[in-house]
């Protein structure tokens, strides 16, 4: 991403750095702002958001503000079937979406984990099908065939549930505003600020 995509604002001094997010090389209270896409979705289990939500306490100035974007799962979980009748109804537009609906119904409910690799295994039993799925929803074959790099994956994602999110934040920080945006799947991609308590 930084190789690819990082640029130095033109009129603004800037500067990029790789980190884990549980272990930032900055001084305490070094950012008024700071911002997450979907960060939290590679948080490998449950206690690893106590600790990332220390370390951002650290790192932020008092009365500063938490941007993030979080992918949760739906407070009613879906089911197989569910999904299926779905992409059959065209209720299901992306193929993105769908691997993600899939990833969120497979997330312990407790641990809140689903193992990358299970996705396209599960995948491919409800779809065993590509040439089939490909002519009913209209996606091109590489766009589905994009699963594969699941295959071998050995990355765990975690899904809390929105109200599971805001337990998990505190005693830190609370959640001050929740938005969404307006495309498929928002409903589960809350864009969230959060506030240091105290």
């Amino acid at each position: 991403m930084i190789a690819q995509h990082w640029a130095e604002h033109p009129a603004y001094p800037s500067s990029v750095r790789q980190a884990q997010w549980h272990d930032l090389p900055v001084e305490d209270a070094r950012f008024a702002v700071i911002v997450g896409d979907g960060s939290t979705t590679q948080f490998p289990g449950r206690d690893y958001y106590s600790v990332f939500f220390e370390e951002m306490l650290r790192v932020i100035q008092p009365g500063g503000s938490l941007f993030m974007r979080c992918f949760t799962s739906p407070e009613i979980r879906q089911s197989e079937v569910e999904i299926v009748r779905q992409l059959k109804d065209q209720q299901i537009r992306h193929f993105g979406a769908l691997k993600w609906r899939i990833a969120m119904m497979l997330a312990d409910r407790v641990s809140m984990q689903v193992r990358v690799h299970d996705i396209v295994s599960t995948f491919d039993r409800l779809f065993p099908d590509r040439d089939d799925l490909e002519a009913a929803m209209g996606w091109t074959r590489a766009e589905i065939d994009t699963i594969e790099t699941y295959r071998d994956m050995e990355t765990i994602y975690t899904f809390p549930t929105l109200r599971e999110f805001s337990q998990l934040c505190a005693p830190h920080f609370e959640i001050r505003e929740v938005r969404h945006g307006s495309y498929e799947l928002a409903a589960c991609c809350p864009i969230l600020t959060l506030s240091p308590i105290g």
